[in-house]
């Protein structure tokens, strides 16, 4: 059996509860248990029970995934942590990728991939594949042992600050598979921790991607066609 691994998910949003639950239910790995940081709006819309760990932190993502670690540290801190954003979509094979990666002194996780955006799925997983070595990644995606686990600074971009202090102390970054996770773009900007409208989100991954259609819960688990052409995001807007 692999570590046991902690679920530590920053909550501020009342109406994603029932999409947190899903998400950690889903998970085909079973040595597992959740700890939710209510924080902001999120205050008091869980119960602490046998599936839900709760504790409490300052409004701000950063305080919350401090918060668990600190605690997960002091009681278990032979343990393995891994981030689950509230708003976000995870495979059912996430946490067993996690598992089976799961290495003493290297933190894992994963840069942009399956993005779903109002107006449907993207990929955008081209440029980079498991094993690389990275000074980032998608904050909602990041894992490592307890020991290795950094503090994340107060900003916008934390997960930036976190890699850099582990690397600092010569621990490694590397990327898990561009599967297994789907980052949520939907509704508005100001909803999500990067206010970036979809243009701006296109440019930022070098303006293409593909295009598909279904659903995120199949396209997770796998790779899209290899189309060519790709699409390209058509703005006459500098965003």
């Amino acid at each position: 059996m692999g570590p046991r691994i902690w679920v530590v998910v920053p909550f501020s949003r009342p109406k994603m509860k029932d999409n947190v639950l899903r998400n950690f239910q889903s998970q085909s790995y079973e040595n597992k248990r959740l700890v939710i940081v209510e924080n902001g709006d999120g205050l008091g819309t869980f119960f602490y029970d046998e599936i839900v760990h709760k504790l409490n932190s300052e409004a701000h993502q950063s305080s919350a995934k401090n918060t668990a670690i600190k605690y997960l540290k002091e009681k278990y801190p032979d343990d393995y942590w891994v981030c689950m954003d509230d708003d976000d979509y995870y495979g059912t094979e996430y946490l067993q990728e996690h598992a089976d990666n799961a290495e003493r002194g290297v933190i894992r996780g994963k840069r942009t991939a399956w993005v779903e955006f109002d107006s449907g799925l993207v990929w955008f997983g081209d440029s980079w594949k498991t094993g690389d070595d990275t000074e980032s990644f998608v904050g909602g995606t990041m894992g490592s042992y307890l020991t290795d686990a950094q503090e994340f600074p107060l900003v916008c971009g934390e997960e930036h600050g976190f890699c850099k202090a582990a690397l600092n102390k010569g621990l490694a970054c590397r990327l898990l598979s561009p599967l297994h996770f789907c980052y949520s773009r939907r509704g508005e900007p100001n909803e999500h921790a990067y206010k970036a409208r979809e243009e701006k989100f296109w440019r930022h991954q070098g303006g293409k991607g593909i295009r598909v259609l279904g659903s995120k819960r199949a396209w997770v688990k796998k790779y899209p066609p290899s189309i060519e052409p790709r699409n390209y995001w058509e703005s006459k807007n500098d965003i």
